[in-house]
């Protein structure tokens, strides 16, 4: 089982790099499975919309890709959570089980997404750093949502509690999964200048590559929520969902 170590030693980089590998090539087969089903069912209906419709231009096409993409992201966050917690608690599970998760969190989710980008996007244009500064404060906006129920202003109110007095700690954490993230991302996108993407397996197999590369940083994320609500020191009461409650990690 994988545990974070909760000890008088903090949580450093090295030990998130480990956890997440192991988390993820310990259920590789349930990872991949929960982006086949989310990713191929949907870039099938994007690829056949736009040739249904003939939608040649420019515009409207790109139109498409951005709400279908806007759709994966949620529902395939909630679903990749979802099965980390399940992973971590080593507890069996269906793709029925996270399907009904999904079901429960995604209309929320969507809520707190919009929300997010509605507020950061204005800083990161304008005022960078500021953008930075609460890019970090709301970064377990998402996760809150999913786990603990809490939508829109509420989560990124939650997250911003729990990362208050330890931004730095925390900003570290996103400095490397950054830096690692565009490592993995400059190589893979000269390569998808050699697939078709004009065609529906080509589609398929370049965005579905990309979310099985990027298996560990999902991971990885899920685990620092769970590493910062069994760390966070307030008088406010922990979150009462027995969900939540055993899927911190102790």
């Amino acid at each position: 089982m994988v545990k974070l170590s909760m000890s008088n030693q903090p949580f450093r980089v090295s030990d998130l790099v480990k956890k997440s590998l192991t988390l993820s090539n310990q259920n590789t087969l349930l990872f991949v499975g929960i982006i086949g089903l989310v990713y191929v069912p949907v870039y099938v209906m994007y690829f056949f919309i736009v040739s249904f419709f003939n939608i040649d231009n420019f515009i409207a096409s790109n139109s498409v890709s951005i709400a279908l993409d806007s759709l994966i992201g949620v529902v395939s966050t909630a679903a990749m959570y979802s099965g980390v917690q399940y992973s971590v608690l080593k507890k069996s599970i269906s793709f029925g089980k996270i399907a009904k998760m999904v079901a429960l969190s995604w209309p929320t989710l969507f809520v707190t997404q919009l929300m997010l980008l509605a507020l950061s996007l204005p800083l990161y244009l304008f005022l960078i750093v500021p953008g930075m500064v609460f890019g970090v404060y709301w970064m377990f906006a998402v996760q809150v949502t999913i786990f603990e129920h809490k939508f829109g202003w509420s989560a990124l109110r939650r997250s911003f509690n729990l990362i208050n007095h330890r931004w730095f700690h925390f900003f570290s954490f996103v400095v490397i999964l950054f830096v690692a993230r565009w490592l993995i991302l400059i190589p893979y996108n000269s390569l998808t200048f050699f697939v078709p993407t004009d065609s529906l397996i080509g589609v398929v197999a370049v965005n579905v590559f990309l979310e099985i590369l990027l298996i560990p940083f999902t991971v990885a994320q899920a685990l620092l929520y769970f590493y910062a609500i069994d760390t966070y020191k307030s008088p406010e009461k922990k979150p009462s969902s027995p969900t939540l409650q055993k899927a911190v990690i102790r």
